[in-house]
């Protein structure tokens, strides 16, 4: 279930940026998101570079991943990145979430 709750999430903040229609799978996910991207790269660098920055992808690492795959679509390569930065934001969340029980006599 995390792992659908995860997609749900990813999808939900793609959209706005993307225009990434709703999937059952994380591979379909990608698979539209490095599409969005290659598109990007060719019409609306500046664009892609804002919506990177503001999803806090980290520009050193993507180019050290991008210099490391020269064989693989940069697509693919930052729609990885993406991926990743996603799920740590939404497991942040979850373990945020977690905490948030308490008592109403305990709240300020």
């Amino acid at each position: 279930m995390p792992e659908q709750d995860s997609l749900i999430f990813m999808q939900e903040v793609l959209q706005r940026d993307f225009a990434i229609a709703p999937v059952d799978k994380r591979e379909q996910l990608l698979q539209q998101l490095a599409d969005a991207i290659n598109n990007m790269i060719s019409t609306d660098f500046s664009r892609l570079i804002s919506i990177l920055y503001r999803l806090d992808i980290d520009e050193q690492l993507l180019k050290k991943q991008l210099r490391e795959q020269p064989d693989t679509d940069a697509g693919v390569v930052i729609a990885a990145l993406i991926e990743k930065r996603q799920w740590q934001k939404w497991k942040t969340r979850q373990e945020f979430k977690k905490g948030s029980d308490i008592p109403d006599d305990e709240k300020w």
